[in-house]
């Protein structure tokens, strides 16, 4: 008895591994897919060779290289990101660029109705695009090598 309950559990694990294995969502290598990186960077898709990193004082740029390795490229403070221009920054693994695509949209207002002293308040975020080009990862600045974000450095 003992053996015909041990070959039906071994049979109900089968077939609940495989109906979980087929619900599971793959993930195409430089597909494009949203991933889960789990290290708090922005936007991840699977094939990226950015990673940018979001912080109060500016952002953070790191470099994937073939094995998916990272290598720390540069960090753009919050006050070359707030000036608007393109900032270029000169690392040993190549040049990255960040271009403000579009100011934020901000008002000024209260906090709540109570509220007595006013605030800036950001309807829509600054578009920023960032890229990496040069070096010897064969970064070009564009597709994987670039990456968009949405973020707000107020002056």
């Amino acid at each position: 008895m003992r053996n015909v309950i041990s070959r039906v559990m071994a049979g109900a694990v089968m077939v609940v591994a495989a109906v979980g294995l087929s619900a599971a969502p793959a993930f195409a290598d430089g597909g494009g897919s949203v991933i889960n990186a789990g290290d708090g960077r922005y936007a991840p898709m699977s094939g990226d060779r950015v990673a940018v990193y979001l912080h109060d004082d500016g952002i953070s740029v790191w470099g994937i290289d073939g094995n998916l390795n990272g290598m720390y490229l540069t960090k753009f403070t919050a006050d070359e990101l707030a000036s608007g221009k393109t900032v270029t920054h000169q690392t040993a693994d190549g040049t990255v660029t960040v271009v403000m695509n579009s100011a934020a949209v901000t008002h000024t207002g209260y906090t709540d109705d109570e509220a007595t002293d006013t605030i800036t308040v950001v309807d829509t975020s600054a578009v920023y695009t960032i890229s990496w080009s040069g070096g010897d990862q064969g970064a070009n600045g564009a597709g994987a090598f670039s990456k968009t974000v949405e973020a707000t450095y107020l002056p």
